[in-house]
């Protein structure tokens, strides 16, 4: 007798939806979600590269700050 390990559908479908809260956004909020995580990611290469201009500590935390409540919010809406 062979066990089969695959799942029903249904049982997918509602993992998906506790993993992802099932969000797939599309459109602009999808683009904006797709360019402003790409934004950060070259601020904080930036940041790091030798080639930074004077940013002190407390405005380059600000900065990532921003982009997290700002992706925090945007990710969240309906």
């Amino acid at each position: 007798m062979t066990k089969t390990t695959e799942t029903p559908l249904d049982a997918q479908d509602i993992v998906a939806q506790a993993d992802t809260g099932a969000r797939a956004p599309s459109g602009i909020p999808g683009k904006i979600l797709w360019f402003v995580p790409l934004c950060w990611s070259i601020f904080q290469l930036w940041y790091a590269s030798p080639f930074t201009v004077a940013l002190n500590d407390t405005e380059a935390r600000s900065i990532h700050l921003a982009f997290a409540i700002f992706l925090a919010f945007t990710a969240t809406q309906p």
